[in-house]
């Protein structure tokens, strides 16, 4: 299945489509930002604010402002996950997919989203999603009702969206999916502190392993803070452990204590309807780079990138080979790019801290190789020979050094 201009797409950020821009402007009678009356303004300032006050986060009165505010954001995260299990040929055509605490459809958007660059990019084929959407705010059905509907005129012919909503609490219990099966589990900002989640996790995935498919995954999205990260430590610590589901990606390092974590990020600068929110102060001048956290568990034992790591110099070590030249294979958490340098964070299991270690290609060097720029990403294998330790925690490739990468 082709997955080219997903790929160019996710590396040089994109617009939400504008068919869901004016969903979101129908909720509020509008027709541009430049319509909102004071109290509109004042009340998405509010849903700004309300996920920066520690309070847990109260959305009944304010679903439709979340929406404007916060989907456009969220939208795009899910295309990582997605893109790993693409890159595994683990996309299915027809797929039943089952999102809880789904909100006004943030990633369930951008994961049809998706599914409608996959249409588009491989119209020999037909795809089918069946969603089912667990939302405890009865309010936020009327929002995705509304934005589902001008969103669906965009969709190709060969691509069908069905779905059924149902306003529950998965965490009192899943009875109401009885003899569901499902390909795909999704969550996105549900275990974390804005949400008052705090101990039921592990309990929560367990009961949802039941519900899986053959070759299925569970897919699991938290902001990119480390106090948000709590959760999605203990997951992947209990499920290394226990080998009930197993760690696809970003990471399957078999060190169930390692604290490290794929840095991942989405490009927001060109969504237009953020810079519009911008001009009219309802929105923070903030980074054009929105970061998250994310998990993919498996029921088969299918890993993203193999860990047999053979003949390298453990990261740990690197302090003990200062200017010597060393053979390292390690996951890229973190990717920065310069005029001058690529910066990578990386680990390889080895690193117990929080002190990641940083691996620098010159751009001169890397062009020289016959990788891409966009291959070498979050979550991708990375094996170099004859890199240089230039300090305790930094590791420095030139023209002698050999890069390899293994997506």
């Amino acid at each position: 299945m082709k997955i080219d201009k997903i790929l160019n797409t996710y590396d040089n950020g994109v617009d939400i489509p504008k068919s869901i821009e004016r969903g979101l402007f129908k909720l509020f009678g509008a027709n541009n930002v430049d319509d909102f009356s004071e109290r509109t303004q004042e009340k998405i300032r509010e849903a700004n604010k309300m996920f920066y006050s520690g309070r847990v986060a109260e959305y009944s009165k304010l679903c439709k402002e979340y929406a404007l505010y916060y989907l456009p954001v969220n939208m795009y995260k899910v295309w990582k996950p997605l893109i790993d299990l693409a890159l595994k040929n683990q996309i299915k055509e027809d797929a039943s997919i089952l999102e809880f605490g789904c909100g006004p459809g943030s990633s369930t958007f951008g994961l049809i989203e998706f599914y409608r660059f996959l249409a588009t990019e491989n119209k020999e084929r037909s795809f089918l999603l069946i969603l089912s959407l667990i939302e405890k705010e009865n309010a936020f059905k009327d929002v995705f009702d509304v934005l589902f509907e001008e969103y669906q005129k965009a969709f190709p012919s060969n691509l069908k969206v069905k779905y059924k909503f149902y306003n529950n609490n998965v965490f009192e219990g899943l009875d109401f999916l009885r003899n569901k099966k499902f390909d795909i589990i999704l969550e996105s900002n549900v275990f974390n502190l804005n949400e008052g989640v705090f101990d039921e996790e592990i309990e929560t995935i367990k009961s949802f392993v039941s519900l899986l498919n053959e070759h299925s995954s569970i897919i699991m999205i938290e902001p990119g803070k480390d106090e948000m990260l709590n959760s999605l430590r203990k997951i992947k610590n209990y499920f290394s452990n226990s080998k009930i589901l197993n760690i696809f990606a970003p990471c399957c390092c078999k060190n169930s204590n390692c604290q490290q974590y794929a840095a991942a990020a989405v490009k927001t600068n060109n969504i237009e309807l953020l810079q519009d929110l911008k001009k009219i102060d309802v929105k923070s001048k903030d980074s054009d780079y929105h970061y998250f956290e994310y998990l993919i568990l498996r029921n088969d034992g299918l890993v993203s990138h193999t860990n047999n790591i053979t003949n390298a110099t453990q990261l740990n070590e690197i302090k003990d080979y200062l200017y010597q030249r060393v053979d390292i294979e390690a996951n890229v958490l973190v990717a920065m790019v310069t005029d001058q340098c690529l910066m990578l964070k990386i680990c390889d299991g080895s690193l117990l801290n929080k002190n990641k270690v940083e691996l620098y290609i010159p751009i001169a060097v890397l062009n020289k190789t016959n990788i891409n720029r966009t291959e070498i990403d979050r979550g991708a294998k990375i094996r170099i020979k004859k890199v240089k330790g230039i300090s305790f925690n930094m590791l420095e490739c030139d023209e002698v050094s050999r890069i390899e990468i293994e997506r």
